[in-house]
């Protein structure tokens, strides 16, 4: 995931976090990079689709966020 936001210096670094329909204990996200990852292999039998939120907030004293819904399936 990749967010911008025009405001310099502090205010416009970016923090990702996950919606809260998604278990950290199957995808993590770095706060600071937007990386997606798998936190364990997906076995296609259990899980095939997966959606979920990656929200993106800046770091101004009034923060503001932006949110992506992610849809992921396995491979067949």
């Amino acid at each position: 995931m990749k967010a911008v936001d025009a405001d310099g210096g502090l205010n416009g670094q970016v923090r990702y976090s996950l919606g809260d329909e998604v278990s950290a204990a199957m995808i993590y996200v770095d706060e600071r990079t937007g990386v997606l990852r798998l936190s364990t292999p997906l076995d296609r039998e259990m899980t095939s689709q997966m959606e979920f939120t990656v929200w993106a907030t800046d770091s101004a004293d009034e923060p503001k966020s932006a949110s992506a819904e992610v849809n992921a399936s396995t491979a067949h």
